[in-house]
């Protein structure tokens, strides 16, 4: 017995060892269930040896009352290990409650059972040869049925756990559950097969050791392993792994792929790419290399360029010795394209291709420093009436024409020669003055604009220059001053080039002012309207020409000349020109309430007015408003007006002479299709200026043109007005040429209303 009873200490002992020295390198949350687990099998293993080496019977009494207490809370602690092993920690706290209030009565009974012998009763057979044998109650049973229902139901949890776990993590719960068997098979040998001693303590011992080994090493590390063997085998990146002598020891399918299709790659270094690796493998294979090592590969193939990231990632044990390394390849293909992405839209323009101004300027300065030397046009252009492109077409449309515009310009991109999109419609160009076209910029937009817009909408363009003086100048301070010159010319049909000059800035600035006195003059009346007669050739008066004079509250008389051009460039004409319209419609009215409903008066109709305000709803309003006949209220329109949208503006034309408004046809022949325009648009007038005969280098062969002018207006019965008259031989060639009707100095200049009335109305009454 002595010898079985060292056995058996040694072994309980040992395993406990054991249980600590896993218990020490977990953190687990169910490692508290297996130390008091195994305590409660230690105390059980105490009062087990007491029973084996008893000599009295009151003795083996007490000694199994507390085995068996000792048995319950082995039970309740395995329970509560496996809820929290199989992740019912979260649940089940009722049940929990409830067997620990039914394991500390039963406990209670069993330590009763020493004094009342209420759960069962001891044999004690004799002194020699101790045996002992216990008569069951009916609490034994129920203390019976208690631990294996409690058994039962730890065995549940492993089993639900193994029928709802993926494959790879049954193990992780048939261990425990196959473990939790040993001490259950023990006890029930001993309980139901009459044995002399119950050694099954040092099966629970075991049992504790076993799942904490299986819960803190064995599992865990075999799940890493087939983790991280699925993570590797199943990821995109191809890997590779090496031992200390860098021969393969495991690849995933990704590696083997790659490699396969490397036989066509071709490097941007013309290197194999295996051999690439094969050489820094050698470096590594001679402990040449011990550190890690991230190379960038470009390969080719079909065109294609791939970008790959080499990652060598290098092991090493606690002795920092190199083991073995791994080979990490990433396509970094699609980042390398957003990153170029990245760089492209922070120094071009998205929408065209051509650089942006912040880079624009930065190649301007760098070559500005190199090439002292050299001479060099800065230029800007600007898109003639680009918003009425907007409005008229599709945004898509117009995005489209700049579109064009900019794959055209980035071919003709040279080292000193590049573009940049400013802003919406405005483009520059930095260029050496012998490499430069003036029409380079109009080409373009021409072509751009038959691919794009409707050939019935020419597109143009104006561009200012300015010749670059200071090296050492802001190049944005350049583009100013190549603006500058492009407001000097912007609205000029006749001039589309501007060169900067150095008065130009004041210029401008006082343009820019009258821009922002334009609205408060308008309200405070400071622009007047005059008359300026049209005298027929009999010296009889049946109408005027209206026209705008402004008298600045600071600046005085500003003439049409300077305000209008820079009115029609933004927009502003079609405010004054309604302002006139109005002064218009209410003086008629004031004639017709004298008698004098036979006078006319001639307005201008700007070609911006078309795109800014409803022309046929705003004469037949002033018609009505005023009640004047429209016969009286003539309409001056000039060619330029029909260079956009030809079929629309010939259907608002006619509306127009179909409400009774008379259509004069201003500046004829100044344009480029005046013939078509007799041939396809109803005019009641048309008006030419003096200046066709006087700015020419050959004036007789102008003069058979006006002839011809004069002959076709009569064969077409349409009355014809030449402006601009102002010395009598003048009026005598004209005369005789058959021209009936003259406006100009010759007769008189631009008049104010009263002074009109005095010289016109009275004398035609």
């Amino acid at each position: 017995m002595g010898i079985v009873f060292l056995i058996t200490l040694f072994l309980f002992v040992l395993l406990l060892g054991l249980n600590f020295f896993e218990w020490a390198k977990s953190d687990k949350q169910y490692r508290f269930s297996l130390v008091n687990a195994s305590v409660s099998a230690f105390i059980a293993q105490i009062w087990n040896l007491f029973i084996i080496y008893a000599t009295s019977e009151k003795m083996v009494l007490i000694a199994y009352s507390m085995f068996f207490a000792a048995i319950d809370w082995i039970l309740f602690f395995f329970f509560e290990f496996s809820r929290q092993y199989c992740r019912y920690e979260k649940k089940l706290f009722v049940l929990r409650d409830l067997l620990f209030v039914l394991f500390a009565i039963d406990s209670i009974l069993l330590f009763a059972n020493i004094f009342t012998n209420c759960s069962f009763d001891v044999n004690f057979v004799t002194m020699s040869n101790v045996s002992s044998k216990i008569s069951k109650k009916l609490l034994y049973d129920v203390h019976l049925y208690l631990c294996y229902s409690v058994v039962v139901i730890s065995f549940s949890f492993f089993l639900l756990r193994i029928a709802k776990s993926p494959k790879m993590y049954r193990i992780k719960y048939i261990l425990p559950l196959l473990t939790f068997l040993i001490p259950i098979i023990a006890d029930a040998f001993y309980v139901f097969g009459n044995l002399k001693n119950n050694y099954s303590v040092l099966a629970y011992i075991f049992t504790a050791y076993c799942l904490a080994y299986f819960s803190y090493r064995y599992t865990p590390d075999k799940l890493l392993k087939r983790t991280l063997s699925l993570v590797v085998g199943n990821t995109e990146d191809p890997i590779i792994v090496y031992d200390s002598d860098c021969e393969a020891i495991f690849k995933n399918d990704a590696f083997s792929t790659l490699i396969e299709q490397s036989e066509s790659f071709e490097t941007n270094d013309n290197k194999h790419f295996r051999t690439i690796i094969s050489n820094i493998l050698q470096e590594y294979a001679s402990k040449k290399m011990t550190e890690n090592l991230t190379i960038n590969q470009e390969v080719s193939k079909d065109g294609e360029t791939t970008y790959y990231i080499l990652k060598f990632v290098t092991l090493k044990n606690d002795a920092n010795q190199f083991i073995g390394l791994f080979l990490q390849i990433h396509n970094n293909t699609l980042e390398e394209k957003n990153i170029k992405q990245q760089r492209y839209v922070a120094t071009h323009d998205v929408l065209t291709g051509l650089y942006n101004k912040e880079t624009f300027f930065k190649k301007v300065e760098q070559i500005l420093s190199f090439c002292q030397n050299e001479k060099f046009y800065m230029v800007c252009y600007d898109i003639d009436n680009f918003k009425l492109i907007n409005e008229i077409f599709t945004r898509s449309v117009s995005d489209s024409f700049l579109q064009k515009i900019g794959a055209e310009l980035s071919l003709l991109q040279e080292d000193s020669r590049f573009f940049c999109r400013l802003n919406d419609d405005v483009f520059a160009l930095f260029s050496r003055t012998d490499s430069f076209d003036k029409n380079i910029f109009h080409n373009v937009i021409k072509r751009a604009s038959n691919q794009s817009l409707s050939e019935s909408y020419p597109i143009f363009a104006h561009a200012g220059i300015y010749e670059i003086e200071d090296y050492g100048m802001n190049p944005s301070l350049m583009c100013d001053k190549a603006l500058l010159a492009l407001k000097s010319v912007k609205g000029n049909f006749n001039r589309k080039i501007g060169i900067y000059e150095n008065t130009m800035k004041a210029r401008i600035l006082r343009e820019q002012q009258l821009i922002v006195d334009f609205p408060t003059s308008l309200r405070q009346g400071q622009f007047k309207v005059y008359l300026q007669p049209q005298i027929q050739a009999n010296g009889m008066c049946f109408g005027a020409e209206a026209l705008s004079r402004w008298y600045h509250h600071e600046k005085g008389l500003i003439m049409p000349e300077e305000f209008i051009p820079l009115f029609e460039n933004n927009g502003l004409i079609a405010k004054l020109d309604l302002y006139v319209w109005e002064w218009a419609a209410r003086k008629l009215r004031e004639w017709k309430d004298k008698g004098l409903d036979t006078m006319y008066i001639a307005v201008n109709v700007s070609p911006k007015d078309f795109a800014y305000i409803d022309i046929y709803e705003a004469f037949t309003s002033l018609a009505n408003k005023y009640e004047i006949n429209p016969k009286n209220l003539h309409l001056e329109i000039t060619e330029s007006t029909f260079m956009m949208n030809l079929t629309e503006q010939i259907s608002l034309i006619e509306k127009l002479r179909e409400a009774g408004f008379p259509i004069e046809m201003d500046d004829f022949g100044s344009g480029y299709s005046f013939l078509n325009m007799l041939k396809d648009i109803d005019f009641d007038v048309i008006k030419v200026d003096m200046g066709f005969l006087t700015n020419t280098k050959d004036p007789n062969k102008a003069q058979k043109i006006l002839q011809s002018v004069i002959n076709l207006s009569q064969m077409l019965e349409v009355p014809m007005v030449v402006e601009g008259v102002e010395d009598e031989s003048k009026i005598l060639s004209l005369k005789r040429m058959g021209c009936q009707i003259f406006q100009g100095f010759y007769y008189d200049h631009p008049l104010e209303e009263v002074e009109f009335e005095r010289k016109y109305l009275v004398d035609n009454r």
